[in-house]
C-alpha cells in the first residue's frame, strides 16, 4: 500500500499543505497526475472542501481554479462557478460556502491556537454543511495531520483489507471516530501520519495524488 514510487509526490503534497497553513497561500502542483496547478488560499481551500462533498475531486479543482476572494463574497458568482465546474447540488453548496466565508473570522483565531480535534468540533457545530469529513478534509489540507478523511475510497480500503465487516451507508459521529482510530493504528504501523496515509490510500484507489 505504501508505494515508494509515489513517496516524493506524497511528501510534496504534505509540504504544500503545511505551507498553506503557515503562510495562507500555496500553489498546488498536481503533475504528473493532472496537468494542472491551483493557486490556493485558506478561503478558497475551504470552499473547495465544501464543493467536493459527494462529488468528483476534479470538479472541485476546476471550481477552485476559477475562484478568487471577490467571487467568494457573492453567492450568485459562487453558484455559477459551481455549476460551470460540474458540481452537483450547486445551489445548496453555494449557500454553505457563502455562509462559511462570512463566518470565517470566527474560526481564524482558533486555527492558530487549537488542536485539530477541537477545531473540528467547532466547525461541525457552527458551520452549516460541514460535517466530520469536510472539516477533516479542510484541516488536513491546511497542515493538520492527526485526523482522517473517511470517504468512499477509504471505506473500500478498510473493507477490502478486513478492517471492517461491511461498508456502512451512513456514518454517525461514533462510527467515524471508530474508523479514524483504526486508520490511526495503520498509520502507526507504517510510521506515517494519518494525512500521509490518506494520500497513499487515495493513490491505491485512483492512481493519483491530489488533495
Amino acid at each position: 500500500m505504501i508505494d515508494l514510487a509515489i513517496k516524493r509526490y506524497v511528501n510534496r503534497r504534505i509540504r504544500e499543505f503545511e505551507k498553506l497553513g503557515e503562510n495562507g497561500y500555496v500553489v498546488f502542483d498536481f503533475r504528473p497526475f493532472l496537468d494542472m496547478s491551483i493557486h490556493s488560499n485558506i478561503l478558497t481551500e475551504l470552499a473547495f472542501c465544501i464543493s467536493v462533498t459527494n462529488d468528483k475531486a476534479i470538479n472541485g479543482l476546476k471550481f477552485q481554479n476559477d475562484l478568487n476572494e471577490n467571487s467568494l463574497n457573492n453567492i450568485d458568482k459562487i453558484k455559477i462557478k459551481l455549476k460551470n465546474s460540474g458540481i452537483r447540488y450547486y445551489e445548496t453548496k453555494s449557500r454553505y460556502i457563502y455562509e462559511a466565508i462570512r463566518k470565517f473570522n470566527d474560526l481564524k483565531y482558533l486555527l492558530k491556537i487549537g488542536d485539530e480535534k477541537t477545531i473540528r468540533k467547532y466547525m461541525i457545530k457552527n458551520f452549516k454543511g460541514i460535517g466530520l469529513k469536510v472539516a477533516s478534509h479542510f484541516l488536513r489540507n491546511i497542515g493538520f495531520k492527526d485526523i482522517a478523511i473517511i470517504d468512499r475510497h477509504v471505506l473500500r480500503f478498510l473493507y477490502e483489507n478486513g478492517f471492517i465487516k461491511n461498508i456502512p451507508k451512513n456514518i454517525n459521529y461514533d462510527l467515524y471516530i471508530k474508523m479514524e482510530n483504526i486508520l490511526r493504528g495503520i498509520s502507526k504501523e507504517y510510521s506515517i501520519t494519518l494525512a500521509e496515509l490518506d494520500l497513499y490510500i487515495w493513490y491505491s484507489k485512483t492512481g493519483m495524488v491530489l488533495k
